[in-house]
């Protein structure tokens, strides 16, 4: 994959395009991580409401 920098020259790509990539998966991951800490909080509150 060609990605251009701010002069249009195509770097090699591979770095930039793992950067990417890493980038990507740790929004996910901070997306799962927060679904997570909501579900395991509502959990929390429901447990200690029914108990």
């Amino acid at each position: 994959m060609c990605i251009l920098d701010y002069e249009n020259k195509c770097i090699g790509g591979q770095l930039n395009w793992s950067d990417l990539m890493i980038a990507e998966i740790l929004q996910l991951l901070d997306f799962f991580i927060d679904r997570q800490v909501k579900e395991n909080s509502l959990e929390v509150k429901t447990g200690t409401v029914e108990f």
